[in-house]
């Protein structure tokens, strides 16, 4: 990262915001993951309350920084944006095309 909180990718530049910027850091850091969470699991993951993380993701919610998904009880968190693909849908498209084969001697 350079200075000013840029970067650059390829031929890309984007600009990344601290963690410490944001209200709840600890939310944002657990939600940065790309994975889909549930107040519970965040409650039980951070060692907060319940109503510390309702409190939190409403506030990121409004400032536009996290998505809802879903409601009611199976209402899931989630960073928007581009969905990062996790390392078994990579093994799985790296098997369907051929790339990687298993060996069954």
């Amino acid at each position: 990262m350079g200075a000013g909180g840029y970067r650059l990718v390829g031929s890309e530049v984007t600009q990344l915001k601290p963690l410490g910027v944001c209200p709840f850091p600890e939310l944002m850091a657990m939600l940065s993951d790309g994975c889909e969470w549930r107040c519970e699991e965040l409650a039980s993951a951070l060692g907060h309350n319940r109503r510390w993380v309702q409190r939190g993701l409403s506030k990121l919610h409004e400032e536009g920084l996290i998505r809802r998904l879903g409601s009611a009880r199976q209402t899931r968190w989630a960073v928007p944006g581009p969905l990062q693909p996790t390392l078994l849908g990579q093994l799985a498209l790296l098997f369907s095309q051929g790339v990687m084969k298993l060996d069954r001697a």
